[in-house]
């Protein structure tokens, strides 16, 4: 009640199902993404304190997290905009009233998309040169 005086919030009963449906879909979606990459990078952190720094399975682990990320972008961000827009319909708001985009989270994990895809180029090579020099890298 108090987020919803001060515009954070929107009763339930002011959006369509399917504006609500679309709000759920993506706040579902959301925390299945980011769980995905919490385990991810902590599966990566348990491996390389390990040692296994230069082997497929960490090549692999990167290269998932790297495409859970990029899904995060894509489906979380067009569910998330699809349903703002949805909901600004609902409550007949102008467009100009609500950015449906978070860019600064966006941009931040596309920088984290692209420099987990550069480690798993990195750590690609490094494997091969390290079979090619008998371990000795």
């Amino acid at each position: 009640p108090a987020a919803m005086a001060e515009g954070a919030a929107v009763s339930a009963d002011a959006l369509s199902p399917v504006t609500a449906g679309f709000l759920w879909g993506a706040f579902a979606a959301e925390v299945a993404a980011l769980a995905a990459l919490a385990v991810l990078v902590v599966v990566i952190a348990v491996r390389c304190l390990r040692g296994r720094f230069f082997d497929a399975g960490t090549v692999r682990l990167l290269w998932a997290t790297s495409w859970v990320a990029l899904g995060y972008l894509l489906v979380v961000s067009v569910v998330v905009t699809l349903g703002t827009n949805l909901a600004l319909r609902d409550l007949d708001l102008a467009w100009r009233d609500l950015d449906a985009m978070d860019w600064r989270w966006f941009v931040l994990l596309y920088l984290f998309m692209m420099f987990v895809s550069l480690m798993a180029v990195a750590f690609r090579r490094a494997a091969a040169m390290s079979r090619n020099q008998e371990g000795l890298i």
